[in-house]
């Protein structure tokens, strides 16, 4: 599964860079990578610590405003959709590893 890391940390990592998208993508390109998994890869951060709904909202658009700015407009907006709708405490399905806290949690001040 991956290194054990202490509760409170992060480790980038664990992140596999986009779920869905990130495999849409290199069965489209064949390149290992997303151009724009970096964006990827912050959005599981803020996800991962968690906090209050309009904390991930924030990190929702974080996503598509860095996709974006990758040149992937459209690409952005389907993404800010669908973590909009499939993601959060209403999900109907569950795409890649849980999240390691509940979405009662406590908002957490984020490490620099």
């Amino acid at each position: 599964m991956g290194k054990k890391v202490k509760y409170g940390e992060f480790d980038p990592t664990e992140s596999d860079g986009c779920t869905v998208v990130n495999k849409i993508y290199k069965f489209l390109t064949k390149e290992e990578e997303t151009p724009f998994k970096d964006c990827c890869v912050i959005h599981d951060r803020a996800y991962w610590y968690g906090g209050h709904v309009s904390l991930r909202k924030e990190a929702d658009i974080e996503l598509r405003r860095c996709v974006s700015e990758m040149g992937f407009v459209l690409t952005a907006w389907v993404m800010y959709f669908a973590v909009r709708i499939f993601s959060g405490p209403s999900i109907l399905f569950v795409f890649s590893n849980p999240l390691p806290w509940s979405w009662e949690r406590k908002v957490t001040i984020l490490p620099k």
